[in-house]
């Protein structure tokens, strides 16, 4: 097996990926480690209404470039809005 990495010649410094390698060279400092489980938040959701004879429904797009969410995360998102609206109305 072949491990390929970058050994900054200075601080002797291992990376073992472009970006964390540009990061260093363009800041100075290692990239922050983020913590396990934390995702970067959506800045912009899209909601498009269907209806048809059977039912209505909303389909939710990320983003500008119009990314249709997975049906896991879309059935999520359902389940915890009908929860939460369900709260409300009690």
């Amino acid at each position: 097996m072949v491990v390929l990495y970058y050994v900054d010649p200075s601080s002797g410094r291992k990376f073992r990926s472009k970006k964390k390698v540009l990061y260093y060279l363009e800041t100075g400092t290692p990239q922050p480690k983020r913590k396990k489980g934390t995702e970067t938040p959506v800045e912009k959701v899209d909601w498009l209404f269907s209806s048809n004879a059977s039912a209505d429904s909303w389909t939710p797009f990320l983003g500008d470039d119009q990314v249709q969410v997975p049906e896991s995360t879309t059935q999520d998102w359902s389940a915890t809005f009908t929860s939460l609206t369900a709260c409300q109305t009690d």
